[in-house]
């Protein structure tokens, strides 16, 4: 036993030392902090008490990934613990391509729900659709997991199958759906079309490589249907964020070189940073609306900061959902990593994002109502409020 706890004391050492080593330039008050050398000391300690008098064994690196994992939440809602598997998921996700069944999922008062499905996914032929909660994966409770553990229990190797438990957002009902996996691939632009009196309408559902330059190539498409459009509306109702350079670039299609787009602030005011649009707005002068709701997050949420402070256009919508922290992905020797928030994102006029979201222009509320309950008629596309109130402003300008 005594061989045991010197083995775990030794782990944990070598463990601290590669840290402090690797991150001492960042901080060099490190060595000295005693408060965490004894705390070190402790947690050695729990660590060799479990191993000595748990019911069962525990492998180490079992006790060590729940620590961490621990460590991580106890920060923030962002800041998390990725196990080699989940690490490759992630990188794997910024690609837009994976296997999967092609929906995406939020966490809305304790339930995970659908936000929405791709198109031409086994979700999407399986009926899953905005609002449906998720009960069960393969007949396990999902209420109590980590999303990324949820996540990683729908995806798996293509052809194999998954079965979810819902409850169905039009009928209530609990319905169990079973699909097959398969390669999905997110497209960033979901539509682009023209309305009506030469406006272009693109809806952009993930900031993602080169999502500004098929913006750019969609605009171009609806210029040569108009001859010129009169004005473009730009959907980011239900866009969750990605990538920050594609947030500052996505701003550039609209903004002049030289105008702010976003300021990050970090705990070292040093390491601050400054985003501007680089080059001459591609598409300028013509009027301009971005429609937002409660899931327009991040990197949608950078956008409408940049457009509405600098006077670019108008934002229609509710409030969005107020993710303003910037995360680090931090990568560990064993393909683990650490997602720690290291930043926030702060509008030009100076408005910090997270946990307030970015207010509209014009509070339109996207009622979604299907008043007649027969069968038939549940799945009928209610009016877009938000759009139709969007054309009617550009009409008018």
């Amino acid at each position: 036993m005594k061989k045991n706890f010197l083995v775990i004391v030794l782990i944990s050492a070598i463990c601290f030392a590669t840290i402090k080593a690797g991150y001492s330039q960042q901080n060099e008050s490190f060595n000295n902090d005693k408060e965490l050398f004894k705390y070190i000391e402790l947690f050695s300690a729990a660590i060799a008490f479990i191993r000595m008098n748990y019911i069962r064994e525990v492998s180490p690196k079992k006790l060590i990934y729940g620590a961490l994992k621990g460590m991580m939440s106890s920060l923030d809602g962002y800041s998390t613990f990725l196990e080699p598997k989940y690490f490759k998921e992630v990188k794997e996700d910024s690609s837009g391509k994976f296997s999967g069944i092609g929906m995406q999922l939020g966490k809305i008062d304790g339930q995970y729900v659908v936000i929405s499905t791709v198109e031409n996914s086994p979700a999407k032929f399986a009926g899953l659709v905005d609002g449906d909660v998720i009960l069960l994966v393969n007949d396990k409770p999902v209420s109590s997991m980590a999303m990324q553990d949820l996540v990683f229990l729908i995806k798996g190797e293509v052809g194999t199958e998954v079965t979810l438990t819902v409850i169905k957002a039009d009928t209530k009902e609990q319905k169990q759906v079973t699909m097959k996996r398969e390669i999905i691939v997110v497209e960033g632009i979901r539509k682009a079309y023209v309305i009506e009196s030469g406006i272009g309408y693109i809806e952009l559902r993930r900031f993602q490589e080169k999502s500004d330059i098929e913006i750019k190539e969609k605009i171009n498409e609806l210029e040569k249907e108009t001859g010129s459009l009169s004005g473009l509306i730009l959907d980011l109702r239900d866009n969750a964020g990605g990538l920050l350079d594609q947030a500052v670039a996505v701003s550039n299609v609209f903004l002049d070189k030289g105008k702010r787009i976003v300021s990050t602030k970090t705990r070292d005011e040093s390491k601050n940073m400054e985003y501007y649009a680089q080059n001459s707005a591609f598409f300028k002068e013509k009027p301009l609306i971005l429609l937002v709701n409660g899931l327009s997050a991040s990197a949608s949420e950078i956008v409408a900061g940049a457009i509405k402070d600098n006077n670019r256009g108008q934002i229609v919508g509710v409030k969005t959902f107020g993710k303003g922290s910037v995360q680090t992905v931090i990568g560990l020797t064993d393909g683990a990593a650490l997602k720690i928030t290291t930043a926030e994102y702060v509008t030009p006029s100076g408005e910090h994002i997270d946990g307030k979201g970015v207010e509209p222009d014009h509070v339109v509320e996207q009622v979604l109502e299907v008043t007649d309950q027969k069968p038939e008629a549940r799945n009928q596309k209610p009016e877009d409020v938000q759009l139709d109130f969007a054309v009617k402003l550009l009409k008018a300008s």
